[in-house]
């Protein structure tokens, strides 16, 4: 899913006939700074560049922009520190991610795309609780992914599953007519192999 704005998706929530509580907070600046970080450590790791943590607080983060350099003849690997980049929530209220690198100049980028709005990883929390408390639904798998759902809340499930695909999520829901127990039964048994195994 793209990042969205707590208001928009509540925007969107209403119109689908959704409880407003279904929205995710905000994780907070830090969380997006770690979010910017890890997405460019990504990008330029291919290219033998390296983000390297040197001051990690809940208020402030310091990473050093270092270039890797690989010598497999001498079996010798160098590290060269060229720049840093710097988040401080003391500063500006952590509204950028300072450094002259353009790395650290892409990673405050990154930064300002995500602050302040929702991304995929916020959304567990409050999509377990509405299945488990809105929709009645009961895991069939410890990890929580498969959920069964009784006849009676099959509607809320729809209205779920047409504003998750507005906020770009997919959830995919399988109805089991009442003479196919079997399926029901062969996810029953898998579930409760799955939680023998664990237990042994």
């Amino acid at each position: 899913m793209r990042p969205m704005l707590p208001e928009a998706i509540a925007t969107v929530a209403e119109k689908q006939g959704i409880t407003p509580t279904i929205v995710p907070t905000y994780a907070g600046d830090r969380a997006a700074v770690m979010r910017a970080i890890s997405i460019e450590r990504t990008r330029i790791a291919r290219q033998g560049w390296l983000l390297r943590g040197i001051t990690q607080t809940h208020t402030r983060l310091v990473y050093g922009i270092v270039k890797e350099t690989v010598e497999q003849d001498i079996k010798k690997v160098t590290l060269d520190h060229l720049d840093c980049l710097e988040w401080d929530k003391e500063v500006s209220n952590g509204s950028y991610i300072a450094g002259t690198h353009a790395f650290a100049q892409d990673t405050d980028q990154f930064y300002q795309d995500l602050r302040g709005k929702i991304v995929g990883a916020d959304w567990t929390d409050t999509l377990t609780a509405y299945l488990t408390n809105t929709c009645y639904a009961q895991p069939m798998r410890e990890d929580g992914r498969v959920y069964w759902v009784p006849p009676q809340a099959v509607d809320l499930i729809d209205k779920l599953q047409t504003f998750l695909d507005v906020i770009g999520i997919a959830v995919v829901a399988c109805r089991v007519e009442t003479n196919q127990r079997t399926v029901i039964q062969q996810a029953a048994t898998e579930t409760l192999a799955e939680q023998l195994a664990h237990l042994q």
